[in-house]
């Protein structure tokens, strides 16, 4: 018994390239082989956040941060000398995003009053290098408010970041709602989304 397994025809050229192409370049087949699991033209929503996401993360050096989730991510400081930053954070591994999409993180922050510097939002993108020791992970691209951070009363303040064009080689991305070094008060980041366009 014979198996056989179709490919193209001798007239097939177009579909000869498409195969030739694919199998140097994953790239390729990205649009054709991929389930985004959404249309991102219709709805560009890739995250929304929802009350008490479980995989947000609080970091706070020397326990200078206090951090609580109640609807949303919130970090408080009282001590103005502390020359660290405290800061929530969520990642996304393998992310499903078009090759070379626009990600955009939308926050809005809010706080009763923040006294020195304030508050940012940030975006890091990771892909994998292969070296002669094996694969690393590496970061590729940074975004952030941090150079100008926002301060004062805020009222759904709103603060982006932009990533130009997210590879189909990105392993992860991890966003960030940072309160800046010598800053007091409270601050909470509202509607945290990130936003596809192709």
């Amino acid at each position: 018994m014979s198996q056989t397994f179709p490919t193209y025809k001798a007239a097939e050229t177009e579909k000869r390239t498409y195969y030739i192409d694919e199998l140097f370049d994953q790239l390729t087949a990205g649009n054709k082989c991929i389930d985004y699991g959404q249309d991102f033209k219709i709805d560009p929503r890739f995250y929304q956040y929802a009350n008490n996401d479980a995989d947000w993360y609080f970091y706070s050096s020397n326990n200078r941060y206090t951090g609580v989730q109640n609807q949303s991510p919130t970090i408080t400081c009282t001590d103005i000398t502390t020359t660290e930053t405290g800061y929530w954070y969520r990642s996304f591994e393998s992310p499903a995003i078009p090759n070379c999409a626009e990600v955009m993180l939308r926050v809005k922050m809010n706080s009763a009053g923040l006294t020195g510097k304030g508050a940012a939002i940030a975006i890091r993108v990771y892909e994998n290098e292969i070296t002669n020791a094996g694969a690393t992970t590496k970061q590729t691209q940074f975004f952030t408010t941090e150079d100008e951070p926002i301060s004062g009363v805020l009222d759904d303040r709103l603060a982006e970041v932009v990533v130009p064009c997210l590879t189909m080689k990105t392993t992860s991305i991890v966003v960030f709602g940072v309160m800046m070094p010598g800053t007091t008060g409270q601050v909470r980041f509202d509607d945290i989304q990130l936003l596809v366009k192709e």
